[in-house]
């Protein structure tokens, strides 16, 4: 496995990653970002699933492009959670707290083949290459159509990841207590049932947040 990721990291140029130009539609779309740290100091991640729009991406750029900047994304987060272990002389800092809001997920788009085979080769990737990077996952906002999309994910996920995911329907009141065990408020978006906000106001946190949305379509490279 070990040698298996070595050639994928070579493969992929994955110690330069931070260096590729990422094209800026994925810079300005793609959905996830770092309010905080969680009580220990490992980084949390907040991805606003629904605001990727896989669809328009794939008509935009290519399929490789998604794929660096996933790993440009996953590098980087394992940068800032190995900083913070430096820093703090914590090794469970080494690992990252994500919460995946799936409100208004849609599961229409993923029944696109191209879709479909590219969530899940990102998934692939991650398993075999970034799994021990994960300290737990909340999955929020979770509507009925997610248990389905889950069922087909669930056979590409290593079982050390399965046992990290926990998955809670829209009910604010049985997924905030649990996140603000492990997080404290002030490393929260007040969307997200923290207490911070940017200068403005804004409860999302979109300076520090990245919420996706649709590609336009004047963008559109491939019909």
């Amino acid at each position: 496995m070990l040698r298996d990721s070595m050639k994928f990291r070579e493969r992929w140029n994955a110690d330069e990653i931070d260096q590729w130009p990422t094209p800026q539609v994925l810079k300005d779309l793609t959905p996830h970002g770092t309010p905080g740290f969680d009580r220990d100091g490992s980084p949390i991640i907040i991805i606003p699933f629904a605001g990727f729009d896989i669809w328009g991406l794939l008509h935009t750029v290519s399929r490789a492009d998604i794929v660096r900047m996933t790993m440009q994304a996953l590098e980087r987060y394992m940068k800032l959670a190995f900083e913070q272990s430096q820093k703090t002389g914590n090794p469970a800092c080494r690992q990252v707290v994500v919460i995946f809001d799936m409100e208004n997920f849609n599961l229409k788009q993923y029944v696109w083949r191209p879709a479909s085979e590219v969530v899940i080769s990102l998934i692939k990737m991650y398993e075999a290459n970034y799994p021990e990077i994960l300290k737990c996952c909340y999955i929020i906002n979770a509507p009925k159509v997610f248990a389905f999309a889950y069922n087909m994910v669930k056979n590409f996920l290593g079982e050390y990841t399965i046992t990290k995911i926990k998955i809670y329907k829209s009910d604010q009141s049985k997924w905030l207590p649990p996140i603000l065990e492990r997080c404290d408020p002030s490393q929260l978006p007040a969307h997200f049932g923290g207490t911070q906000t940017d200068d403005d106001g804004n409860p999302k946190c979109e300076t520090k947040v990245k919420y996706g949305g649709k590609v336009p379509k004047e963008l559109y490279t491939s019909k």
